[in-house]
């Protein structure tokens, strides 16, 4: 599978699990898709508007991976917090939750992969 980046489109949300705020997203691969032989289950670029959040959700049946691609934030995992910045890894096993906050003056741009 190939998606030139520019030829990728850019998607308004208003909000992104249920957080405050909204941005950005381009993907590769949308939310909830089945692809025969594959365990991805979403790819995609987000950019949250400044104070913008992913809000905090739970990862029953499926693991995600965040890499902090431009921007500062607030990680939320379980019960503990740190501050993210650009070239930040992410990653969240499945039985567990999460949720990220855009704290940095400007955008905060990640890419999200979720995969089973």
């Amino acid at each position: 599978m190939y998606a030139k980046y520019a030829g990728m489109e850019k998607i308004r949300r208003d909000t992104f699990k249920n957080g405050q705020g909204g941005g950005w997203s381009r993907f590769l691969i949308p939310p909830d898709s089945v692809i025969k032989g594959s365990h991805f289950r979403m790819v995609a670029e987000n950019t949250l508007d400044h104070g913008a959040e992913i809000g905090y959700h739970a990862h029953e049946g499926d693991d995600e991976l965040f890499v902090i691609l431009e921007g500062e934030g607030l990680y939320r995992e379980n019960e503990a917090e740190v501050r993210v910045g650009t070239g930040d890894m992410l990653f969240l096993t499945r039985g567990n939750a999460h949720g990220l906050k855009n704290t940095g003056e400007g955008s905060l741009r990640l890419l999200a992969v979720i995969a089973d």
